[in-house]
C-alpha cells in the first residue's frame, strides 16, 4: 500500500481542484483480492461540486492512477455528492492519502459526521421497517 500512497500523492498534486484524497474499499482495509479495484475518494475545493462538472480532468486523473497502480483497475469517486452513510464509511475505513487543504478537508469530515449521525437512525428505521414488512408479506403467502 505504501507504493500506492507515494505514487498517488504525486498524481493528486497535479490537480489544484483536489483538496483531499482517500484510499478506501478493500485495498484500504487490507482485504483486496487479486481482482479487486483500487478505490479513491476525492474532496474538491469547491463545495457541492459533482464529478460531472469535472469529468474531463477526472477521466485524465483516473488514467494516470491506473498507470501507476499496475494491473488493478481504478475507481475515482467525488465524495461530497455521495450519501452521508457512504462518506462516513469512507472516513471510517479509508486512509487519507493527500491533504492539500486541511481546512476544507476538516469541514468535509465534520459535515459528513453530522449528516451521518443525523441520517443514521432514519436509515435504520427504514431498513428494519422494510425487512419487517417483507417478513409479514412472506407469512401472509402461506
Amino acid at each position: 500500500m505504501e507504493g500506492i500512497r507515494r505514487r498517488s500523492r504525486a498524481i493528486f498534486a497535479r490537480y489544484i481542484e483536489i483538496s483531499a484524497a482517500y484510499l478506501f474499499g478493500s485495498v484500504a482495509r487490507g482485504e483486496a483480492r487479486p481482482d479487486s479495484d483500487i478505490d479513491f475518494g476525492l474532496v474538491l475545493r469547491g463545495r457541492g461540486e459533482s464529478a460531472l462538472e469535472h469529468h474531463r480532468w477526472i477521466r485524465e486523473l483516473t488514467c494516470y492512477l491506473e498507470g501507476a497502480s499496475g494491473p488493478r483497475p481504478v475507481d475515482v469517486v467525488v465524495l461530497e455528492p455521495q450519501g452521508p452513510l457512504f462518506c462516513h464509511q469512507v472516513l471510517l475505513d479509508g486512509v487519507l492519502l493527500y491533504d492539500a487543504d486541511p481546512e476544507r478537508r476538516i469541514d468535509f469530515e465534520s459535515e459528513t459526521l453530522v449528516r451521518a449521525f443525523d441520517f443514521g437512525p432514519t436509515y435504520e428505521i427504514a431498513a428494519h421497517g422494510w425487512i419487517e414488512s417483507y417478513r409479514r408479506w412472506l407469512r401472509s403467502q402461506g
